[in-house]
């Protein structure tokens, strides 16, 4: 499984980088160690990626598909490079075979196909001379066999929800590691519903007629999580975070304790019809989907 990072700004395509080294450098993140550099991977691709210079806005690497010389006369062709279609391959050949304006005369005798829906296989027929000058000038070169691809102009949503230019792939683990620090406090989040809930279904918290400075304080010593409300904006909606409907902002008051009025905001606000058993049930599932995904 590979992750796809789009690329704007006159460069419509996608670079493939591998799940496997994203998830490293991030758990490298969280560790507070240096991440690795992450090469472009495709499924299935049984050519070769080279790196072939690296820049300060990126590296460039060089794609090659495989050519293999079966005798004196014949080249069999069995990967194209990455972005070079079938059927534009097909029409090159044509040309090398028919000739052009430029170059009238051909350079290949015939080709057969043998293809599938999952492999490449050419079989190309030419002279023992044209073989003998393909090889000199490179089977790969002239049979077109190779393209580059770079890792940079790449545009994501940075942790703000702002979209940001990132030179290399490893400069995008900063946004992966904000996505799992909110699936991380999503989970703490529901994990202090199910408790609150829990609570009062069981009579340990009583919330009715009450004054709210004594339920926070309440909240504090049984070691609830605070969760102050957060501005209004395109990061919540962006990074996804998960936000409980809010009404107009509310003043901050802070009572004894530090405690702030907004801190348990998440937990009070929950209508009363929720605080049951099924709610429970139903937290539950969603806490344990949330840590499925918090593993992947």
């Amino acid at each position: 499984m590979g992750v796809k990072v789009l690329v704007l700004a006159g460069a419509p395509t996608f670079r493939t980088i591998t799940l496997r080294d994203i998830v490293a450098n991030v758990k490298r993140l969280l560790n507070d160690e240096p991440m690795q550099p992450m090469d472009p991977w495709y499924r299935g691709f049984k050519g070769r990626i080279e790196k072939t210079a690296v820049k300060e806005a990126g590296a460039t690497y060089t794609v090659t598909g495989i050519i293999d010389e079966v005798d004196s006369t014949t080249v069999k062709i069995t990967e194209l490079p990455i972005r070079r279609w079938t059927q534009d391959y097909k029409e090159f050949l044509e040309s090398l075979m028919n000739g052009t304006e430029k170059v009238k005369e051909p350079f290949i005798k015939d080709y057969r196909e043998y293809n599938d829906d999952t492999t490449v296989h050419f079989e190309v027929a030419l002279s023992e001379e044209n073989m003998n000058m393909a090889k000199q000038e490179g089977l790969e070169k002239k049979f077109k066999l190779t393209t580059t691809i770079s890792t940079s102009n790449m545009h994501l949503f940075d942790p703000k929800g702002v979209i940001k230019k990132y030179d290399t792939p490893e400069q995008t683990n900063i946004v992966q590691k904000a996505l799992l620090d909110n699936l991380e406090s999503d989970l703490l989040k529901l994990d202090n519903k199910v408790r609150f809930i829990l609570g009062v279904v069981r009579g340990e918290i009583i919330v009715n007629n009450r004054k709210r400075a004594d339920l926070f304080l309440e909240l504090q010593a049984k070691g609830f999580t605070p969760f102050p409300k957060k501005p209004k904006g395109i990061d919540a909606a962006v990074v996804g975070a998960i936000a409980d409907a809010e009404e107009a902002e509310e003043t901050n008051e802070v009572y004894k304790g530090g405690v702030k009025s907004s801190d348990y905001e998440y937990l009070l606000s929950m209508a009363i019809g929720t605080l049951t058993w099924e709610k429970v049930q139903e937290l539950c599932i969603e806490k344990e989907n949330w840590k499925k995904m918090s593993k992947n």
